[in-house]
């Protein structure tokens, strides 16, 4: 892309990583995400939800931490994300603190969804 000396649109890098992302391309997912940061494009919620999808649970936790320093709320779907790399990767004390800090925050919800 830098090659031809041409800008992608904010939905063609979304779409690219989002592909990426559900097959676990993590390797060539995370350039193009850099990529968007260097040309200024502001990465939303459901980007770095997307992110975190990927599996990888210490590029996860990243992307988690990253995106609310950067003043995004996680919602519903990424806390749940989050979990469930962690359960996959068999951090489940990382899980459950995640899982109980939900309740204080206010995703009381999904607290109340998944509590066994």
């Amino acid at each position: 892309m830098r090659k031809f000396k041409f800008r992608l649109a904010f939905s063609a890098y979304t779409t690219l990583i989002g592909a990426l992302s559900a097959v676990h391309e993590s390797d060539l997912m995370l350039p193009l995400f850099h990529q968007m940061e260097e040309l200024g494009y502001e990465v939303d919620a459901h980007l770095f939800t997307t992110l975190i999808r990927v599996g990888k649970v210490d590029i996860a936790w990243k992307f988690f931490h990253e995106m609310k320093a950067d003043g995004l709320a996680p919602d519903d779907v990424t806390y749940t994300s989050m979990i469930g790399v962690l359960c996959k990767a068999n951090r489940l004390d990382e899980a459950v603190e995640l899982y109980e800090q939900m309740a204080t925050i206010g995703k009381f919800h999904v607290y109340m969804l998944i509590k066994p």
